[in-house]
């Protein structure tokens, strides 16, 4: 498997995305078309989601990792997924914050996407590793034994004074 790391610098953007409610450390899913939206614009308007929307909450439910299918994508994307932060009983697609209130990971998002080569159906799968604020994602390709690349892109802030 090839992982590709992009950095992602945003100059103007929201600072967080409500997607849901957590309810007994369950995430219900409140805001389908922001989420949607959020991904079809990672996925540069290309492609169609999947209708399930699959949620794998970290063992603390404080994180959740959401993703789903897509079909018809021009990069061949195949699986895109986010995950989302816990603030309350609120979860969000949000930008890492820094000082003190950061916590484990610098407390922000990162989104997931799955591309074959030549795998035509790669799907994600992540595991909750004790003690680290990320998932551990990998790109499983469900045909035979060819191969996925995995994508992630991350926001990171940047204050430069002059």
């Amino acid at each position: 498997m090839i992982i590709l790391a992009s950095v992602v610098f945003n100059g103007i953007a929201q600072e967080k995305l409500k997607i849901g409610d957590v309810v007994n450390g369950r995430l219900k899913i409140t805001n389908d078309a922001g989420l949607r939206s959020f991904f079809l614009n990672s996925l540069k308007n290309s492609g169609c989601l999947g209708k399930e929307i699959k949620v794998e909450p970290s063992p603390t439910s404080d994180r959740f990792m959401v993703y789903t299918r897509v079909t018809g994508n021009a990069d061949k994307i195949s699986s895109i997924g986010v995950m989302l932060v816990r603030a309350g009983n609120e979860a969000f697609i949000a930008k890492p914050v820094q000082g003190d209130e950061a916590g484990p990971g610098g407390g922000g998002s990162a989104t997931y996407s799955c591309q074959g080569s030549p795998c035509s159906d790669c799907k994600i799968s992540m595991t909750w590793p004790s003690g680290s604020w990320m998932p551990d994602v990998e790109c499983i390709c469900e045909e035979a034994e060819d191969q996925c690349n995995m994508i992630v892109s991350v926001s990171v802030n940047i204050n430069i004074g002059f």
